[in-house]
């Protein structure tokens, strides 16, 4: 559904295009992309990096277009927007932490770290041909071609890469744990401080990436948060804190590691503790 939600001011550009032409389309996909941003804003307030970059390109290059009355402005657009994405997703593959794809569909996809940095190359490269598809369009076919392509074309190519690498990314097997001794397991119980939830939810996917490449070996039995409610979707009641029981060499060595946990560094928790664990039952 947000796919479609997306696709509207394009959607409206492709219209007005047929209607009446390239500069009053120009005009419509200008005040489609406003109306998008300023109602993910008073729905959610916060507008995504991503709907914000291509307003203001939009914004630049289509009051171009109108002011200077030459299509060629909006024509490279989606060439910008798509080449700013890619180097943008490439400084994340080389930053500390997870990569964009990930901060996208963390939440509700599970890849090991090596998986997640793959997949970010893929949409870099992607982005790139996208963009240079883009051009050559502009500049290789008449202007009506190219508005086709802007709509068909791109969101298409989009639509049948992201499905491809969905598919690919739920039939990939997951390796076996690699496990080289029983090590003792130890139980992190996290208190957060009040009104985290906040930062809890900044940084709960660098969270996350240090549990999995725990988990990667082997060596979580159990790790999850403790809802403030007696459901399971707390909502803004958040969380009262986390519990993990995991395999560490020692008690010094599962401090050591939660102490460099973003939770603990970024004040989610107001105070932890460690205990050596004997698992009984199952």
């Amino acid at each position: 559904m947000q796919f479609l939600i997306d696709l509207l001011p394009v959607i409206a550009f492709f219209v007005a295009y047929k209607v009446a032409g390239i500069y009053v389309a120009t005009g419509v996909l200008i005040a489609g992309v406003l109306i998008q941003t300023a109602v993910s804003w008073i729905r959610h307030r916060k507008v995504s990096p991503m709907l914000l970059t291509s307003a203001v390109l939009v914004l630049v290059f289509g009051g171009l277009t109108l002011l200077i009355h030459d299509a060629t402005f909006i024509m490279w657009k989606p060439s910008i927007v798509n080449w700013l994405f890619a180097g943008a997703f490439l400084v994340s593959q080389f930053m500390r932490g997870p990569t964009i794809i990930q901060r996208m569909l963390g939440e509700n996809v599970t890849l090991q770290a090596a998986d997640w940095r793959r997949l970010n190359m893929m949409w870099i490269g992607f982005f790139i041909v996208a963009g240079a598809l883009n051009l050559y369009v502009a500049y290789n076919y008449d202007e009506a071609t190219w508005v086709n392509f802007k709509l068909f074309g791109l969101m298409g190519l989009t639509f049948i890469f992201a499905l491809l690498q969905a598919c690919g990314s739920r039939a990939r097997p997951r390796p076996p744990p690699a496990r080289t001794r029983a090590d003792m397991l130890y139980v992190i119980i996290g208190k957060d401080a009040p009104a985290a939830l906040a930062i809890r939810r900044r940084v709960r996917a660098l969270h996350l990436e240090r549990i999995a490449a725990l988990s990667d070996t082997g060596r979580v039995a159990i790790a999850g948060p403790c809802p403030a409610t007696d459901s399971p979707d707390p909502g803004e009641a958040g969380f009262t804190g986390s519990v993990i029981v995991a395999e560490f060499d020692s008690l010094q060595a599962a401090q050591d590691w939660v102490a460099g946990d973003p939770y603990v560094t970024e004040g989610v928790f107001e105070s932890y503790e460690v205990r050596p664990f004997i698992k009984v039952l199952p």
